[in-house]
């Protein structure tokens, strides 16, 4: 017999009364600094920038829990009804603050399809200056909600005349199998992971920039390895850098074409760590097998120009490889994948495999916290 999705939500609930955490092998942080909850007044609606007060202060070397919630699915006047007909009680704590911030928390005031993302920021790291590199590393993501929402209509996504109407796929979860489920026969494999981790841009470029496209201030990369025990080093163009995370997605394909993940809310919690001796243009990302440098364009042919060519840059720089030694190794060992197609500024991304030096074993970083 088939279970509706209301009725599988109904036994997810009662799980997520507590808090659960996927992946038991992911890094455990060796404590919590701070929480920074996302309550209407730590919320940014599309928007990352400096133009506002820090919502909160940390030092470099803090670890911090960041609630962080999703709008799918209450952006029309009927959230209430789109709760109650997939069983979740409107008290759930999460979802009373998703009601308050859908109710309390104004827009981002600049123009339509910049943004639309419920971001937790802006966060002030003590020290950061602007020339400096911000280091962040992902100790954990955790689910908060036992749902997350897909979905497309006319104009959105990389088919925007596929279809005549807007329609939503809910996901719900199984968390000891380790899937969303998609129907009774297809279950996606569940990899949390954030989609915005940036910075406030360079205050000559604009003190404000909606949270839609991404650039050298990171941002919304979607780039779905960012998961537990993966890092990302970003520019700081602002002191205190204000840092501003969300967009969270329970699992991602490469390219995002609908145009969301499965969009859901997440509790993340991240270590901020301020390079002084660092020179950066571009974000660029750890996980524990691949070393991803990023390009980014309007242009996805030139996307890739930059990904090939931040790939030279980086092992020039940092394995001292000569120009045409990097070349040849970006082409016969680099992969390189389209990170987002629908974010205005494409994505691609190359993955540079750890595995090529034989020699250099240098334990990964959450293996130097005594994991």
């Amino acid at each position: 017999m088939n279970t509706s999705p209301s009725l599988r939500i109904l036994g997810c609930v009662a799980l997520m009364l507590g808090t659960a955490s996927l992946h038991a092998a992911a890094p455990k942080p060796p404590r919590i600094d701070h929480h920074v909850r996302s309550t209407p007044e730590n919320l940014a609606w599309g928007w990352l920038g400096s133009d506002v007060p820090p919502v909160y202060r940390v030092k470099s070397g803090d670890i911090v829990k960041i609630d962080t919630i999703s709008m799918g699915g209450m952006r029309d006047d009927n959230y209430q009804e789109f709760l109650k007909g997939l069983g979740i009680p409107l008290d759930h704590p999460v979802v009373k603050e998703m009601v308050a911030a859908r109710l309390q928390v104004p827009p981002s005031g600049l123009p339509p399809r910049t943004g639309g993302h419920m971001l937790t920021g802006p966060i002030y790291i003590e020290g950061a200056e602007p020339g400096d590199v911000l280091e962040v590393r992902v100790w954990d993501n955790q689910f908060r909600v036992p749902y997350g929402n897909n979905g497309a209509g006319p104009g959105s996504g990389g088919l925007p005349e596929l279809l005549t109407e807007r329609e939503t796929k809910i996901y719900t979860y199984d968390y000891e199998n380790g899937w969303a489920n998609f129907n009774d026969d297809i279950k996606v494999p569940l990899a949390p992971f954030m989609g915005i981790m940036g910075v406030a841009p360079a205050r000559e470029q604009t003190l404000r920039i909606g949270s839609r496209a991404p650039g050298n201030f990171g941002g919304n990369i979607d780039l779905r390895d960012m998961t537990a025990g993966s890092r990302m080093f970003v520019p700081v163009h602002v002191k205190g850098a204000f840092y501003f995370t969300g967009d969270a997605h329970a699992a991602q394909g490469d390219g995002e074409i609908t145009g969301p993940a499965i969009e859901t809310c997440m509790t993340t919690v991240q270590q901020f760590i301020v390079h002084k001796n660092m020179k950066l243009k571009t974000p660029w990302f750890e996980t524990p097998t691949h070393y991803i440098v990023m390009g980014m364009n309007e242009d996805l042919d030139l996307a890739m120009k930059m990904a090939m060519q931040e790939t030279i840059d980086w092992l020039v720089a940092n394995k001292g490889l000569t120009k045409f030694e990097a070349y040849s190794l970006a082409s016969v060992a680099v992969s390189y994948r389209n990170t987002v197609i629908v974010n205005g500024n494409l994505g691609m991304h190359g993955m540079i495999p750890k595995s090529l030096w034989i020699k250099d074993r240098t334990p990964y970083w959450y293996h130097t916290e005594g994991i």
